[in-house]
């Protein structure tokens, strides 16, 4: 006998633009990540490999609140914007000419601010800018000296230009 799961096609669509696998929303929901993907799939959602290598090397750093929780925290402006410009720099083409504009322009006002992306989820917002410190070097946010990084290109999609480099290399338009 066929019992619906309660997965909706809202909440997968959130969900899948949080971020999330496949498999973390179906055990959720107690079905199979192959019933999550034939859905998604049903819905025209398509995987970024970008997109899942930006996500999963930022929840090596954070253990961020899914979207099921409070709306999602990883859907929020900052950790958003800061996925664009990770994308932007990794060479993602399916970025829109909006978000390429607003993860530049993110950028650069880290850059002018030197400031850097923290996360605190007990926090009303949870993400929040600090003074860039020494150990920080160029990176867009905290990163502890004793987290390994998930690949030198997480890493370099993580750096910001100094204020003098402005425009950049590849300060262009896709």
């Amino acid at each position: 006998m066929f019992e619906p799961s309660g997965l909706t096609d809202a909440e997968l669509i959130s969900r899948f633009h949080a971020g999330e696998k496949d498999r973390e929303i179906a055990e959720d929901y107690g079905i199979t990540p192959q019933a999550v993907e034939k859905r998604r799939r049903k819905l025209g959602l398509k995987r970024n490999r970008v997109y899942d290598t930006v996500n999963e090397g930022l929840r090596t750093r954070w253990d961020i609140k899914s979207a099921t929780n409070s709306g999602g925290h990883m859907r929020k402006y900052a950790i958003a914007t800061l996925k664009e410009w990770m994308r932007l720099r990794m060479g993602d083409k399916e970025l829109s000419a909006e978000s390429i504009h607003r993860a530049k322009a993110w950028a650069k006002e880290r850059s002018i601010k030197e400031d850097v992306l923290y996360y605190d989820p007990d926090a009303p917002e949870p993400w929040l800018y600090r003074d860039r410190r020494p150990e920080d070097g160029r990176l867009a946010i905290d990163w502890p000296a004793d987290l390994k990084f998930p690949s030198t290109k997480f890493r370099q999609s993580l750096e910001i230009p100094r204020p003098e480099e402005w425009p950049y290399p590849e300060d262009t338009d896709q």
